[in-house]
């Protein structure tokens, strides 16, 4: 009772956190920990409360319990050793570190027999809120820990956790609950124990005796969803472990499982994984998809790393590249089967066995695929057959290997026949896809050091990008070996096309190399022949090299000859064929020949030395004949030389037959210095030689310089051509242009045509001629001044000009300047023309003069240029015109804006009697005055004035050449002036053709109106004739009147009459013709009178046509009535047709009689001046027609040849010489 007061004066005093700490260190006085113990409280009867105890130990241990409390009497607790509550705060642990001492006693018994100690009171609730162990180094190992258990018992501990939870880091949070029984000899947890964790939920059972035996077991669903890096798996597994804790032995099921690796999902599932301490084994590992399975067995030794495996795979239709995504599309169906034995990482045995029907790799089908490999660690042997629908490759192969498993020697074969090979492009080379009927027979067999293969491959085709092959074969052998290389092989092709810019194809190829090296030498033999060939526009017949070469310590040696029998470019014939052998330091050109178009030859002979310091090259005896005897050039000669940094041309030399080409030059770095120079051309000679149809001649001669550094190169070019003629429009005492290039300037400093002293031509400075693409441009935008001349120029000039005019008796001089920095252009024309045609329209303008001076600072404020024309027989100007103009320059050229503009003008021409011929009208002497003038360019120019045909004679081309008239074939084009003209004639107008001579009086107005031309007035036939029927009708009245409208429209109105005597009775008889309306469609009405009065219709046309009335020809027989109207007829006929046609002669010789009909043609034309062409034939008959031709030597001497119809209907040909002699 005394100590029981004594507790109680504690307790009410606060004193008990030293009293318990003084019963825990009393009761641990025996351990290496010490235990501090702060603020312990105690009612005695309710509750207990201690606000801290840390214990600690020399090796780092640290346990701090924070807030505990215990509900309870204390007095019921020395009673029964029970407490309704043990309530924890929080607990934090530090781990000490570790120790390589072991226990002292290390049973199991003495483990148990502690623990069941450490349990000293039972109690409803053990509760800890929050807990926390970390590692002596700081890391958290367990961090948020919970509990919340009972202890049901203390004499053999029974733990009954409700829940137990931690958060484990890397792992997460899990959970358990179960019951924890222990004794002395036994600890166990009760069957129905859980465990939830991020990695699955499971059903815990087990025990561990004191004498180290243990038995496991757990059940449950595993995943990989916590594990963010590793494909989403589940599993449905059973584990259990059994044995001792020295020597356990855990046993894995896997029932079902599944993965998902990159969208591909596979089940996956294990009979049985064992593993123990002596070892480890795998049965019924089987992985699954929906197309392929794999399964997997094996075992392996930790005692003496003894092991063995296999893998069998299932294909159904499988594509490799759904299930890697680098892999090819396939469709596999079929077995693979390998297996191995082996200790550590030395292979006892081995196999691989695959069977593959039906499948397809990459689009390339193959029907069957049969791979068998064994091996050991000293070889391996194996085989291989795909077939292809009937096609096929087979191998078959030895490997002996050494050590470290290198191979040491090999012997292989592989044969067979594939027609479309892409399956073996897959896995060998990707060009073989574009190929065709491959054909394989190979043998070959090695060691370390040397090899020998031999064979033929063949390609029926094969194609790629930039090459396409035929009928390609390649037969021979290689080996190699310590001692040296040896290759020997043949090709042999149908025909190879390079797809070039164009394709270039050569077929009937046969090629052969034989070449062996032995150390530092090298020997070689080879040659090409090739039947055709061609590129583009250039075609080669047989064409081959054939050669040998060698090295050795001195240097290359050999000989090849390079020959083609036939070359066509452009439709031209060319062949050559060289000669070449090689020494040690020097190549020598025995022999080059090329024979091109127009019998030429060039031949020439080289050298070549080289050496490691200098490099030189010499072209000897260089020709150039023509027909074998014609020397174009007699001897070339060439020197180069070379040496680090630089080359250098020595001598250049070409012997012409009239002249010599030379140079010399060198290259050091980016400097350039050469000089060229041509002398003594005759290009006409030349020209004739090289069969060149130039029609130019003169003395050529040129001479350049070029120097300076690459991007700052200066050059110098100067050309002479003394006595230049050009067909027979241009001649001159010589020809001279100079040129001068610095930097990114060009200067032409004069292209001069020189005559007597005086030149004519131009001088012009360009800038920045060079552009992004390094190619020179020369446009208007690049010149910066320009000055042209022009002294005394002829009719030649117009020979050059696109200008529709011709001239006689010309004199021109002209000079144009233009500074691109004032923006302006000047020009000033003299010239004088005895005759001057204007082709289009066909008009002659005789004693011309033409003038143009621009800026005019005479013609006052308003202009600025004007232009001036004269034309007149003698001294004498009959036509005097003059425009004044005012023109605006923009010759900046930098925009889209016209470079000249015109502002205003004044014109007027005045005609005083001038003369002038107008091809397919006539001739003229025409007065009067013209004018337009104008401010306003956007308004129409408007043209005025009247013209007087002083005289005229027309002849509008006679008959057939009036043209058409009152009718429009089209509609009209706007007229770009406005028009008010007046042309009249009073008398002297002459109408002179095969229709009419007649005299008229002209009034017309020519105007326009809304763009179109209006010709209004009349045309009144003074007097004259017409033409009718082959008579002569006198104009007694006539009038063409033409209206104003558009279409032009034209009425006739003519009056003439023609007197006919009758060849029979000598009676005279008039006729009249009256002709009225449109001239496309004329009324023409025919009257006439007699001796007795008026005439018939039927006597008119009888007096026209026979010259007689109709009564005096019904007194003729039929015969000689048809006679008469035949011959008329065909008269007539070829009057109206010959000209129209163009023929020279033309005859109709008709016969209608009752005995026959016929119509007899003869055509002919002069086709030379000498030589008449002509053809008669009769129409109703069946026999061909007659051919002639006659050649007149002189006027009364000619030969005629001709072909003549026989009775068989074919020709039989004649010649025949006519003389006619006048006596």
């Amino acid at each position: 009772m005394a100590a029981m007061f004594v507790v109680y004066l504690l307790l009410a005093t606060g004193n008990l956190s030293e009293m318990i700490k003084s019963i825990v260190n009393r009761a641990t006085d025996q351990s290496e920990m010490t235990v501090d113990v702060f603020g312990g409280k105690s009612d005695l009867h309710g509750n207990t409360s201690v606000d801290s105890v840390i214990v600690t130990n020399e090796n780092g241990l640290r346990l701090c319990v924070y807030g505990a409390n215990v509900s309870g009497s204390v007095i019921s607790y020395f009673a029964s050793k029970h407490f309704n509550s043990i309530e924890i705060d929080s607990l934090i642990a530090v781990t000490p570190l570790p120790s390589g001492e072991p226990s002292a006693d290390s049973t199991l018994a003495a483990v148990f027999g502690g623990i069941v100690e450490g349990f000293v009171t039972r109690t409803d609730v053990l509760s800890l809120k929050y807990g926390r162990i970390m590692g002596y180094d700081g890391a958290v190992l367990i961090d948020s820990l919970s509990l919340d258990a009972s202890i049901k018992s203390i004499d053999t501990p029974v733990l009954v956790v409700e829940q137990a939870a931690a958060f484990i880091p890397l792992f997460g949070r899990a959970e358990f609950s179960g019951t924890l029984c222990i004794d002395s000899t036994r600890a166990s947890i009760e069957d129905g124990a859980t465990v939830f964790s991020p990695a699955g939920d499971f059903i815990l059972s087990g025990y561990l005796n004191a004498d180290s035996t243990l038995g496991l077991s757990l059940s449950g669903s595993v995943s990989t969803g916590f594990m963010p890096d590793v494909p989403p798996a589940r599993a449905n597994l059973s584990c259990s472990v059994n044995g001792s804790v020295s020597s356990p032995e855990a046993f894995l099921v896997i029932s079902e499982g599944a993965v998902n690796y990159q969208g591909l999902h596979s089940g996956f599932s294990a009979d049985s994984i064992v593993a123990d301490m002596e070892g480890c084994s795998v049965n019924g590992l089987q992985l699954r998809t929906e197309s392929a399975s794999v399964d997997i067995e094996g075992s392996y030794s930790f005692i003496d790393s003894l092991w063995n495996g296999s893998v069998i795979a299932g294909f159904q239709g499988t594509d490799i590249s759904s299930l890697l995504p680098d892999g090819p599309e396939t469709d596999l169906t079929g077995t693979v089967k390998a297996w191995g034995t082996g200790t550590g990482s030395k292979l006892h045995s081995a196999g691989m066995e695959a069977l593959l029907n039906n499948s397809e790799v990459m689009n390339y089908s193959f029907s069957r695929f049969l791979l068998n490999l064994t091996g050991d660690s000293s070889r391996i042997d194996g085989s291989f057959e795909v077939d292809f629908a009937g096609d096929g490759l087979k191998t078959q192969f030895e490997i002996q290997i050494g050590n470290d498993y290198m191979p040491v020697a090999w012997k292989a074969a592989l044969f067979g026949f594939v027609q479309y090979p892409g399956v073996v492009a897959a896995v060998t080379d990707p060009y073989l896809r574009g190929a065709e009927g491959l054909s394989v027979n190979l043998s070959g067999e090695g060691t370390a050091s040397a090899f020998a293969v031999n064979g033929t491959i063949g390609l029926e085709e094969f194609s790629t990008d930039s090459i396409i092959a035929s009928g390609t074969e390649f037969s021979g052998s290689i080996s190699s070996s310590p001692e040296g290389m040896d290759f020997t092989g043949q090709l042999t092709s149908e025909s190879v096309g390079v797809l070039m810019p164009e394709p270039a194809v050569a077929t009937g190829i046969q090629a052969y190399l034989d070449m062996s090296a032995d150390g530092g030498n090298f020997a070689g033999k080879c040659s090409l022949q090739v039947a055709e060939g061609n590129y583009g526009d250039i075609s080669t017949g047989s064409f081959g090299f054939y050669g040998d070469i060698g090295t050795d310590r001195r240097g290359i040696s050999g000989t090849g000859i390079l020959s083609a029998d036939s070359i066509t470019a452009a439709g031209n014939h060319y062949s050559f064929n060289s000669c070449v052998t090689a020494a040690p330091g020097e190549v020598h050109i025995d022999t080059l020949t090329v024979q091109a178009p127009g019998n030429l030859i060039l031949s020439l002979a080289g050298l070549f030395n080289y050496d490691s310091e200098e490099y030189s090259f010499s072209l000897d005896n260089l020709t150039l004949t023509k027909a074998g005897k014609l020397r174009l050039i007699s001897r070339g000669i060439l020197e180069l030389a070379a040496e680090p940094g630089a080359v250098r041309m020595d001598t250049l030399r070409l012997n012409l037959p009239t002249g010599e080409i030379s140079a010399e030059g060198s290259l050091c770095g980016d400097s350039l210095a050469l000089n060229a120079a041509l002398t003594r051309v005759d290009i006409a000679s030349i020209a004739s030689m090289l069969g060149i149809p130039v029609s130019a001649s003169g003395l050529f001669q040129a001479g350049c310089q070029v120097s300076g550094r690459f991007g700052s190169m200066k050059a110098a070019l100067d050309i002479t051509v003394d006595h230049p003629t050009y067909e027979e429009s241009y001649k001159a005492d010589s020809l001279t242009v100079h040129l001068f290039s610095s930097g990114d300037s060009l200067l032409l400093d004069g292209l001069w045509s020189w005559t007597d002293g005086r030149r004519s031509g131009l001088r012009a400075g360009f800038d920045q001629i060079w552009t992004d693409s390094e190619t020179v441009d020369l446009g208007v935008q690049n010149l910066m001044w320009a000055e042209a001349e022009l002294t005394g120029a002829g009719d030649e000039l117009f020979y050059f000009l696109p200008m529709p005019i011709n001239s006689s008796g010309a004199s021109i001089s002209a000079i144009i300047g233009y500074q691109r920095d004032s923006g302006e252009l000047s020009a000033g024309i003299a010239s004088r023309f005895e005759r001057l045609y204007l082709t289009t329209p066909g008009i002659e303008f005789p004693g011309m003069e033409v003038y143009l001076t621009y800026p005019d600072r005479s013609v006052g404020e308003d202009y600025n240029g004007s232009f001036s024309i004269k034309s007149g027989e003698g001294s004498v100007s009959t036509l005097e015109s003059r425009l004044l103009f005012q023109l605006n320059q923009n010759l900046s050229f930098t925009d889209e804006a016209a470079p000249f503009n015109l502002e205003a003008y004044d014109f007027r021409a005045d005609l005083t009697g001038w003369e002038t011929l107008v091809a397919g009208v006539g001739w003229m002497k025409l007065s009067g005055a013209l004018a337009s003038s104008s401010s306003d360019m956007t308004e129409k120019p408007e043209l005025t004035g009247r013209i007087n045909i002083d005289r005229a004679i027309i002849s509008l081309g006679g008959e057939g050449a009036m043209g058409e008239s009152g009718g429009s074939s089209g509609e009209a084009a706007e007229l770009p002036v406005n028009l008010d003209i007046r042309i009249s004639g009073e008398r002297g107008v002459w109408l002179r053709n095969s229709l009419a001579n007649a005299e008229f009086f002209v009034e017309i107005d020519v105007t326009t109106a809304e763009g179109e031309l209006m010709v209004a007035g009349d045309i009144e036939a003074v007097r004259g004739s017409v033409y009718i029927l082959g008579r002569d009708f006198r104009i007694t009245t006539g009038n063409v009147r033409i209206l104003q409208s558009a279409p032009l429209s034209i009425e006739l109105d003519i009056l003439a009459e023609s007197r006919v005597r009758s060849s029979i009775s000598g009676a005279e008889y008039y006729v009249k013709v009256t002709l009225t309306g449109d001239p496309n469609e004329p009324e023409m009405t025919l009257t006439g009178s007699g001796p007795d009065g008026p005439i018939t219709e039927q006597d008119i046309a009888a007096l026209l046509t026979a010259g007689m009335t109709y009564g005096e020809l019904q007194q003729f027989d039929s015969a000689a009535l048809g006679s008469v109207a035949g011959n008329y007829l065909g008269q007539w006929l070829a009057n109206s047709i010959r000209d129209d046609v163009g023929l020279d002669a033309l005859q109709f010789t008709p016969d209608f009689s009752s005995d026959s009909t016929s119509l007899v043609v003869k055509a002919g034309k002069y086709v030379l001046p000498d030589l008449f062409v002509s053809y008669t034939s009769d129409v109703f008959s069946a026999d061909a027609g007659t051919i002639s031709a006659q050649y007149f030597i002189s006027r009364d001497f000619f030969l005629e040849g001709s072909t003549k119809s026989t009775l068989t209907g074919s020709h039989d040909p004649s010649l025949e010489l006519h003389y006619t002699y006048d006596y």
